[in-house]
């Protein structure tokens, strides 16, 4: 099991709007029970565009959030407690008997409940990977796409339709195609990025959103709405805008909110929560905007902020393929800190225009994150050097995860672009990645020798 360093139990369990927001996220078999109730329809989706799922009025669902694993009941019981009591007595109440509980019984299990539901997202991955690749899905294909391959037959059900986004990677589209072909999710819809930036292109790029839409209203039988469409968006960029302050502005201070150990599992909560907004958007606005406003609040508090400043700001890209959550609790007991910054990188937190027609602006904001991920792995690099440098990170931390053919070819790019650049200096290690758990030892012994380095300079 996934150790939590004690500070980390500590300042989570009266971070109100953390909380708030990892309740949500874990709320997913409650959505699917409301949506029903409501008749309304749910569509799975992996990657963090669900707009025009929610502007024709169905409910998008990031589907590991619909698995009920062994700890359910604790989220359950969190649940009922925020309903009964309200997030802010619930927080309130558990900050009090940390603070008058010598004994530390209270934190304990304050503790080991919060750790349990953090982990319960990443044993559902694990057991998935194994279900894939039971399923056939080829061993040397990356985590992601076998987790998500086995999350789908083992949840596919739960969805009415599925949207699939196509990237520049052959194994994430033979596995968009094989849930169409081994029929784990009924109506499947593969939308099929262009790989230039030209006009045409955009015209294309428009053509398939028009061919969603007719798709999704087949299904769902309501109309999709321009209007809603735009109000979707309006909040979009409001999440974009937020999310730009926690990553831009909050996290390379001296003071951080909290300690670096939750600061990263916060990360990991907004990069999976931004996938489908926890399918409650105006709610995923209103959560985000308490979280940075207590985030502001805790570091103007001397007993609750942390201060940070001999702490070195790591980059650890890419994560969505796979990464080893172990590494936050490294960094924490070495003075140093872990960003998860992929949809910076990929240009989600970027805007979409509202003037205009607003289709031809979602297809740009399309393929703007087709240009994040990269055309070329040049590109990605040159991504992922101009967020380091805004983020003052000291390292970059770079995933080779098992089976990518595509993306994580770049280390070797990345090292030699910094070299050629007068005006980056940010030392990279590269870390391989297979399955979580895998080869703990010899990660903390190489990411210690990585600090060490960059302390020396």
């Amino acid at each position: 099991m996934t150790h939590i360093p004690k500070n980390m139990a500590a300042d989570t369990i009266d971070f109100k709007a953390y909380l708030q927001m990892a309740i949500d996220f874990f709320a997913g078999p409650e959505l699917i029970r409301k949506a029903r109730k409501g008749m309304r329809k749910v569509c799975g989706l992996t990657f963090p565009f669900p707009d025009l799922i929610m502007a024709g009025g169905a409910v998008p669902a990031f589907i590991p959030r619909l698995n009920k694993g062994p700890k359910y009941n604790l989220i359950k019981t969190a649940l009922s407690a925020r309903n009964l009591l309200g997030m802010g007595t619930l927080a309130r109440g558990l900050s009090f008997l940390k603070q008058i509980d010598s004994t530390g019984t209270v934190l304990d299990i304050a503790g080991s409940v919060i750790n349990d539901i953090i982990l319960e997202l990443n044993e559902t991955y694990e057991s998935a990977v194994k279900e894939g690749v039971d399923l056939g899905m080829p061993n040397d294909h990356c985590y992601g796409a076998k987790a998500l391959f086995g999350l789908y037959k083992r949840l596919g059900n739960l969805l009415d339709f599925n949207l699939g986004i196509n990237i520049r990677c052959s194994v994430f589209f033979a596995y968009h195609e094989a849930l169409t072909i081994n029929r784990f999710v009924d109506n499947n819809f593969i939308m099929d990025m262009p790989y230039d930036p030209s006009s045409t292109a955009l015209e294309f790029m428009m053509e398939e959103i028009e061919s969603f839409i007719e798709f999704q209203e087949k299904i769902t039988g309501k109309r999709f709405s321009i209007e809603k469409f735009y109000d979707v968006l309006s909040l979009s960029n409001r999440v974009k805008e937020l999310m730009k302050v926690i990553y831009f502005e909050i996290a390379p201070g001296d003071m951080i909110p909290c300690s670096p150990a939750t600061f990263s599992e916060l990360q990991s909560l907004l990069v999976y929560s931004h996938i489908d907004y926890n399918s409650r958007l105006k709610r995923y606005v209103e959560n985000l905007e308490a979280l940075v406003q207590e985030m502001h609040d805790r570091i103007d508090q001397p007993r609750k902020r942390f201060d940070a400043s001999d702490h070195l700001k790591i980059i650890y890209t890419p994560m969505f393929g796979g990464f080893e959550p172990e590494i936050a609790s490294f960094a924490d007991e070495m003075n140093a800190r872990i960003y998860y910054p992929d949809w910076a990188i990929y240009g989600v937190y970027e805007p979409v225009k509202l003037k205009g027609n607003l289709i031809r602006n979602y297809a740009e904001h399309l393929m703007h994150f087709q240009h994040g991920i990269g055309l070329s792995n040049e590109e990605m690099v040159n991504n992922i050097i101009q967020v380091g440098e805004e983020m003052n990170a000291d390292g970059i931390i770079f995933t080779e995860v098992f089976g990518c053919r595509s993306m994580c070819t770049g280390h070797r790019l990345l090292r030699d672009i910094l070299r050629r650049k007068d005006t980056s200096t940010i030392p990279v290690n590269v870390i391989t990645f297979e399955n979580m758990g895998n080869s703990i030892e010899s990660i903390k012994t190489r990411f210690s020798a990585f600090l060490e380095m960059i302390r020396a300079e």
